[in-house]
């Protein structure tokens, strides 16, 4: 039932994440797919439903039913730029999103492209019991 900046409502946290433990580092790359997505595609669970393109898509439907203009691309694009993928984290936890810090992290950007979530759709239809 997650809503952002409107009405529409059902999306689903879904990622893939790699990371090394000897130099306490991380990437993980995040999507907010509707939970009726059917499809394991990385392309479109990862980048189609990125965090930034669906909070770029609410906020500009918000502004334009709002105030009937969409923001500023410049300035929405500068308030959401640790939204790109992937994030990179570090022992004090989040560091950036979009660039790797330093060469550290090569390894780890080769291993997600490799990772593709679970579809929405097997997710949210999952049936779960215990006995």
């Amino acid at each position: 039932n997650a809503k952002f900046f409107t009405d529409e409502k059902g999306y689903n946290w879904t990622f893939v994440a790699s990371g090394d433990k000897a130099n306490d580092i991380a990437i993980a790359e995040v999507g907010i797919p509707y939970s009726t997505i059917d499809s394991d595609s990385r392309e479109v669970i990862l980048k189609d439903y990125s965090i930034k393109n669906v909070l770029t898509e609410n906020i500009n439907t918000w502004f334009l039913n709002t105030f009937h203009v969409r923001p500023d691309a410049e300035d929405l694009s500068g308030y959401l730029k640790n939204a790109d993928a992937p994030g990179y984290f570090g022992n004090q936890g989040f560091i950036q999103g979009g660039t790797a810090p330093n060469n550290s992290y090569g390894n780890l950007e080769e291993r997600i492209e490799l990772l593709s979530p679970y579809s929405p759709k097997d997710v949210h239809e999952m049936s779960i019991e215990f006995k």
